[in-house]
């Protein structure tokens, strides 16, 4: 009698164990494939306006989808916005030579990082400027993550940073000069300048995500490239981020 209890219990372990299994399969499937996507590549050409950008089809969620890719699309053309002169498709644009391409930094099931480069001409100036601009999206949400969305910015992440910028200007010794007012800054300038970083209204700091590093990019004197980047690795900020997601 114990020996055929003993049987009864091991098989309801093992099926209970199968169920437990089966329901950690499927949510986690079901998961990926609300976040499974394709990433296409769109270019608008027009008088002296070239500019390409990323579009995402596939999402599960279409409403969330064609959040993502106005801020996609937006974040491409930022720079009409900046010089007043609102984007529209059917006039083009006057007095602006713009060329802008894209790369996929990074992405996953949870966040994607797109970087924006290339460079700007407007009417009357004296040279072209040099163009880096991010977007970091979460993916779940439709949301652009800001850097104070990812990373929790205090004195001790002030102070990380600061380190890596010492290592950067010592490989740029021709440059120094430049740089180094960025090493100038208090803590508090740092942690006002990371807290508004990434804003869609007009930014001089962009972050972005590889693989395994967190970018920052500062705008900076247009002899110096017009602006500059560093990279920290994201194992050594680990205690920082307030949202692990955007790695998984």
């Amino acid at each position: 009698m114990r020996k055929k209890r003993l049987k009864v219990f091991i098989v309801i372990l093992f099926f209970l164990a199968l169920f437990y299994v089966g329901i950690h399969m499927t949510s986690r499937t079901r998961f990926q494939a609300n976040n499974t996507y394709n990433i296409s590549s769109l270019t608008y050409t027009k008088n002296d306006v070239n500019v390409s950008y990323p579009n995402i089809s596939g999402l599960k969620d279409a409403e969330i989808q064609q959040r993502i890719n106005d801020l996609l699309k937006k974040e491409a053309f930022r720079e009409l916005d900046l010089q007043g002169e609102p984007f529209i498709e059917e006039n083009g644009v006057e007095d602006i030579k713009l060329f802008i391409e894209y790369q996929i930094l990074n992405q996953n099931n949870n966040c994607l990082s797109v970087k924006y480069t290339g460079d700007v001409f407007v009417k009357d100036s004296a040279y072209p400027r040099s163009i880096l601009t991010t977007i970091n999206i979460d993916l779940n949400k439709g949301t652009r993550l800001q850097l104070r969305d990812m990373i929790n910015v205090d004195y001790g992440f002030v102070k990380e940073i600061r380190e890596v910028l010492r290592l950067f200007i010592n490989k740029n010794p021709d440059l120094e000069i430049v740089y180094k007012e960025k090493l100038e800054y208090d803590d508090d300038d740092f942690i006002n300048v990371f807290r508004q970083a990434d804003n869609e209204l007009g930014s001089d700091c962009f972050s972005y995500l590889t693989e395994d590093y967190l970018g920052i990019s500062f705008a900076t004197a247009h002899t110096a490239g017009d602006h500059f980047e560093i990279e920290i690795e994201i194992k050594d900020i680990l205690k920082y981020l307030k949202n692990k997601k955007v790695i998984e």
